[in-house]
């Protein structure tokens, strides 16, 4: 049995070299031009793109902030905040599938109200205040100040300002932005293009409905996505605060 084990495991591992490619040596995975990601961002993306596409994602530069686990309620829907998918369970049983489950077992019973009991303990739960994260550096007041006025108002060329999108936290919970929970276009943001513009990004949603078909526990019907395909963002609450001690 450990043998026929075996024999399988070796012949998975070698097809699937051409779509993940040899690990660097001699040091060279710790440099940022052969390894860009680092502390607070990932590529899960390129899993998706060799799992869904057997095609290799070794050289895709494709960035995802690792996801603050608190106020999650307040993404008014939207798993992900470029409009890719719409409701938290969805985005976590993506999260699952990228890293390493199967269509199959993510519909057995035990598994998928694990999947959908973490995403509901995250909908509600709050995130640390900021001196509890760093007690020992106090909030600079003035700095404070300039970066909630930064934060308030548009940018130069008629770029929306953060709060509009983001909305600010208010006394004990969060003051919704004006946009908050549309889906933006990239042109009108003016941000980074890269999470919404890598290659395959138009053929992913398809394949996922493929996947996970209407009959499955997690569905990527096409309602489960944006309805425009045009690059964009969806607005909610960024993952920390950037003028407020609440982080």
């Amino acid at each position: 049995m450990i043998a026929l084990w075996l024999q399988g495991t070796r012949a998975k591992l070698t097809a699937d070299e051409e779509k993940y490619d040899q690990p660097y040596g001699n040091g060279d995975s710790l440099k940022p031009d052969f390894v860009p990601t680092g502390p607070g961002r990932t590529q899960p993306f390129r899993t998706l793109v060799r799992g869904l596409l057997h095609r290799p994602g070794a050289t895709m530069r494709v960035y995802t902030k690792i996801a603050p686990v608190f106020w999650q309620n307040l993404e008014d829907g939207w798993g992900q905040y470029d409009g890719g998918i719409h409701g938290l369970q969805r985005r976590s049983s993506g999260a699952a599938y990228a890293a390493g489950a199967t269509v199959q077992n993510m519909n057995l019973p035990e598994i998928a109200e694990n999947i959908k009991w973490a995403s509901d303990h995250l909908a509600t739960r709050k995130g640390p205040r900021f001196e509890q994260v760093f007690p020992d550096r106090p909030i600079n007041a003035e700095k404070a100040k300039r970066g909630q006025q930064v934060y308030m108002r548009e940018m130069p060329g008629g770029v929306p300002s953060c709060n509009s999108c983001h909305g600010h936290p208010e006394g004990a919970g969060w003051a919704k932005g004006e946009r908050q929970g549309e889906i933006t276009p990239l042109a009108a943001i003016k941000t980074d293009q890269e999470r919404v513009m890598f290659r395959y990004y138009d053929l992913i949603p398809g394949e996922r409905s493929k996947r996970f078909p209407k009959e499955h526990e997690f569905n990527f019907t096409p309602s489960s996505f944006s309805s425009s395909w045009l690059p964009s963002y969806s607005c909610g609450r960024p993952p920390c605060a950037t003028w407020r001690s609440r982080c």
